[in-house]
């Protein structure tokens, strides 16, 4: 360390003590509902949380062996707030999704994405029933590729399959509306997830980014640790009253946002390979996942 503080150079040659800054001042707010546990949890903008250690040692193992070393944990990535954990807790403890900003589409990536980094097995796989039950009464919410891309996220090819039944979702449309000469179904939204994700995300959370043999400290993870962020409105809004699922549609944030690459990869070359009108599609995007998985993409 410097035992004596930094200068600058005056224009007469003496020199003059640079003040040192003072430390950032974080708000840091408690929880409302949260506030007995054992287990602290700070998320990414600046909300405590005390959790009940076994609700998240029974849910995870990457938090059961946290929880071996140390009882707190704050999150630095961006979609780690506190509404998204507030969901992951009540899906936890809950066993449902709730209502509400629960059901935006852009929670929804984000709750998928993590639970799937914090390998919440259990949690994921009712996320996962919970949506699909949407998108098979065809909420116009969760179709086309925003919903396509909660399950890229889940890691659930039948969350996918699920949407990619319904292909005829357009950008911009108002749901349920029929524009001339089109039978689309129309997505109302663009893709609610935005730029700016990718590996910086993992700092802070080396141990969490790991998997296989579910030691936190071994192999790299196969599962993107990728999350999504928001971004403005021109980046994400879809050519509208073009198909959802069409790569020619697709807004710049589809390819910017860190999403999960073999899924649009398999998505793209299934619409090149069975198109819009073609019953193939959800097939066809089942053997090109399959293959970029097998090739490591």
């Amino acid at each position: 360390m410097l035992s004596t503080p930094l200068s600058l150079a005056d224009s007469d040659g003496s020199m003059t003590p640079m003040t040192p800054l003072p430390p950032p001042v974080i708000d840091m707010q408690d929880d409302a509902e949260w506030t007995a546990g054992d287990f602290e949890v700070i998320t990414s903008d600046c909300h405590r949380f005390r959790v009940p250690s076994y609700h998240l040692m029974s849910s995870s193992t990457l938090f059961y062996k946290h929880a071996r070393h140390s009882l707190s944990i704050t999150f630095t990535a961006p979609t780690e707030t506190a509404a998204i954990f507030r969901l992951a807790l009540h899906l936890l403890t809950k066993g449902r999704l709730g209502s509400g900003e629960a059901w935006h589409i852009q929670n929804l990536q984000s709750l998928a994405a993590f639970l799937g980094r914090w390998e919440m097995e259990a949690a994921l796989s009712n996320f996962v029933t919970h949506f699909q039950a949407r998108v098979h009464i065809r909420d116009p919410s969760v179709l086309g590729l925003p919903g396509f891309l909660v399950g890229a996220y889940a890691d659930s090819i039948e969350v996918c399959v699920a949407t990619l039944r319904i292909p005829s979702v357009e950008w911009g449309r108002d749901p349920g509306a029929s524009g001339s000469g089109s039978s689309g179904q129309g997505v109302a939204s663009g893709l609610g997830v935005g730029v700016g994700v990718g590996a910086s995300l993992n700092e802070g959370h080396e141990w969490a980014g790991h998997n296989t043999d579910r030691d936190p400290w071994s192999k790299a993870r196969t599962r993107s640790t990728a999350l999504p962020t928001p971004a403005p409105e021109s980046l994400v809004a879809g050519a509208r009253g073009r198909p959802t699922f069409d790569p020619a549609s697709w807004p710049l944030a589809t390819f910017t946002a860190g999403h999960p690459p073999a899924y649009l990869f398999a998505l793209a070359r299934a619409w090149g390979s069975a198109g819009r009108a073609d019953a193939r599609l959800p097939a066809e995007f089942v053997a090109f996942l399959r293959a970029a998985k097998a090739a490591g993409a």
